[in-house]
């Protein structure tokens, strides 16, 4: 039992070092209350789904790279979207100290529901919020315009997203792990 209980901690702590050390990515969660799609023309549509950032260099003391590494988004009316497959950096743009980041073109892949098309979309800016040591995202937020081509006109999409909840819980875990690992190591080491 002790050796298992050991490995179970030698695996929790490596998991929360990897989380918490190892790569300056996020997991967010858009908000769909505060997502949407609305069109110049027609009703307007939440947003909801999922989008990985990568960022260059935590924590943010000087502007480095901002890419969007994952994106799995659904509007309330069905259409979805991704990063566009074919393209080698789809979401790649920069981040400066204040947060505002430039993605000078963004490469998405949009599926209506009658078959998916790519679209470009340049200029996209917004803002990421870190947490006051600039290490941890807190939250990512854009607007821009789209011309859909079609009946619904300009597009206007709002996106905000913030971190997965589960990556919290994740995280969170793996913390209280290692912390009761030391109290049972340094109770072993009194004995």
């Amino acid at each position: 039992m002790n050796t298992l209980r050991r490995a179970f901690g030698s695996l929790a702590g490596a998991c929360t070092l990897a989380l918490l050390v190892a790569t300056p990515a996020s997991a967010l969660t858009i908000a769909p209350g505060q997502s949407s799609i609305v069109p110049q023309f027609g009703a307007a549509e939440s947003l909801s789904g999922t989008i990985d950032v990568a960022i260059g260099s935590l924590p943010l003391t000087q502007t480095t790279t901002f890419n969007v590494i994952g994106l799995s988004a659904s509007a309330s009316g069905g259409t979805t979207f991704g990063l566009d497959p074919a393209s080698l950096s789809p979401g790649l743009g920069v981040v400066n100290v204040a947060g505002s980041f430039l993605i000078p073109t963004l490469f998405l892949e949009v599926d209506p529901g009658g078959g998916s098309f790519p679209i470009a979309i340049a200029n996209v800016t917004g803002t990421a919020l870190f947490d006051a040591g600039g290490t941890v995202l807190q939250q990512l937020a854009t607007s821009f315009q789209v011309d859909s081509g079609g009946p619904a006109g300009i597009l206007t999409i709002t996106l905000v997203a913030v971190p997965e909840p589960a990556s919290l819980v994740l995280a969170g875990a793996g913390l209280l792990t290692l912390a009761l690992r030391g109290r049972i190591v340094q109770k072993e080491i009194a004995r």
